[in-house]
């Protein structure tokens, strides 16, 4: 046994020695193949997670863009809704100041009657003081 040990023994503990090396080296190898794996598998969430945050960005911004048309389409409708206040409040101006101007025309128009009336009262009186004038300076005097 001793001389099979000595005869042997280097060749064995050779052979272990490369046994264990290689066994060694497997481990390695499948260390970093379980590595490599674990990394593709992280790769593969990361690429995943940065395509879920892109298209995450792109909803949101579509989100965004959609409450700008809101916004915007509420603006309108305010902004047409005032314009629509202006242009009756323009016509309400118009209408009155028509009235006004008919109003002012009809008591013009009366004031104006008035007047005509006071001057041909006027010369009636004074037409009727000319006769009796005319009857009196007319009328024949006897003088006896």
């Amino acid at each position: 046994s001793s001389g099979i040990n000595a005869e042997y023994g280097s060749e064995c503990d050779s052979e272990t020695d490369r046994q264990l090396a290689t066994l060694k080296a497997l481990q390695r190898s499948l260390r970093d193949q379980s590595n490599e794996r674990y990394l593709q598998d992280i790769e593969k969430k990361l690429e995943s997670k940065s395509i879920e945050m892109k298209q995450e960005e792109e909803r949101q911004k579509l989100v965004m863009k959609q409450e700008e048309a809101k916004q915007r389409e509420k603006l309108a409708k305010a902004a047409e809704a005032e314009a629509k206040k202006i242009l009756e409040l323009e016509r309400q101006v118009e209408a009155d100041k028509s009235r006004k101007r008919e109003e002012l025309e009809r008591e013009i128009e009366a004031r104006q009657r008035e007047e005509l009336e006071k001057e041909l009262e006027k010369r009636r009186r004074s037409k009727s003081l000319e006769t009796l004038d005319v009857g009196v300076v007319a009328a024949p005097t006897k003088v006896d």
